[in-house]
């Protein structure tokens, strides 16, 4: 199991914050949780499993623990990992959590195992888009889709998206209740009032809208090449799922629509609109026409 800062070391240089942020709630569950399944050794010098993990931290990474002190706002080094996993760095409270969890279960399997479940329940329940398995860190990719869908949320609460906004929500409430056609419908229809919104336009196909977007400049930063095709090869994808799904008509075959095709659906919506309208912002601020 490589530790996580050695595992995506190189995505963690290019980006400050791929490791996502530990809350605090969540930094003192985890350490709730070392306190309730520490190993104290029976050994006359006494001991525990929290106790040595600094050592074997700096053992196995050739560095020391630290954790952010506030007063002078920074890091300091330190030798305690109760201080490390309440305020240090997101990656070494990763690594710690995996050198707990090996060490414990090369003590006593089934407690380890157990405490890796109970982890990743704390992850799950701070809804923490990283799992922990026997083969390292992955994440989880509910959690990612539920963090985009949040995000556009966010972004349509605005008053000028009334329509979307409502129409996206509806797209995942019918997700939830099982009406994939319902989402899916729902989905696309969040899309199109987006493009509608974004555009100032009252009518249009999505097809349509898309392209409106190329004639006013909206992606004038592509490729000269890429710019009329990017609409009709990555816009059209959900339109393309709406209309062989049942959104206008099944024709003579009655479409019995699988949930992994509605998931995809309110996905990319969630994710088309948070494009569309962080474009959008980005256009007005440069001066290029609604």
């Amino acid at each position: 199991m490589p530790l996580f800062s050695r595992q995506y070391a190189q995505e963690l240089k290019a980006d400050k914050n791929f490791a996502h942020t530990l809350t605090q709630p969540m930094r003192t569950d985890i350490l709730e949780l070392f306190r309730r399944h520490d190993h104290h050794y029976g050994s006359p010098q006494g001991g525990s499993l929290l106790g040595d993990l600094p050592e074997i931290f700096r053992t196995e990474t050739g560095k020391q623990l630290s954790a952010f002190v506030a007063d002078e706002n920074d890091f300091r080094p330190v030798d305690n990992a109760h201080l490390a996993i309440e305020s240090g760095a997101r990656a070494n409270v990763l690594d710690l959590i995996q050198i707990f969890v090996r060490r414990l279960s090369s003590i006593d399997c089934e407690r380890g195992q157990r405490v890796l479940g109970e982890l990743n329940a704390v992850f799950t329940h701070h809804r923490y888009p990283w799992r922990l398995g026997e083969d390292g860190y992955r994440r989880s990719e509910s959690e990612i889709l539920e963090q985009q869908a949040e995000r556009a949320l966010g972004l349509l609460a605005d008053a000028r998206f009334t329509g979307p906004l409502e129409e996206f929500q509806a797209a995942r409430d019918r997700l939830s209740a099982g009406d994939t056609k319902g989402a899916i419908r729902a989905a696309c229809n969040a899309f199109e009032s987006t493009l509608k919104s974004v555009l100032g336009e009252p009518r249009g196909t999505a097809r349509q809208l898309s392209q409106e977007l190329v004639e006013r400049g909206y992606f004038d930063d592509l490729p000269e090449a890429a710019r009329r095709g990017f609409p009709e090869n990555v816009l059209m994808a959900l339109p393309f799922i709406g209309n062989r799904n049942g959104r206008h008509g099944q024709g003579r075959d009655v479409v019995d629509v699988p949930k992994p095709y509605a998931e995809l659906a309110v996905t990319l919506a969630g994710t088309f609109i948070t494009f569309l309208l962080t474009k959008s912002n980005e256009e007005h601020q440069g001066g290029i026409p609604a």
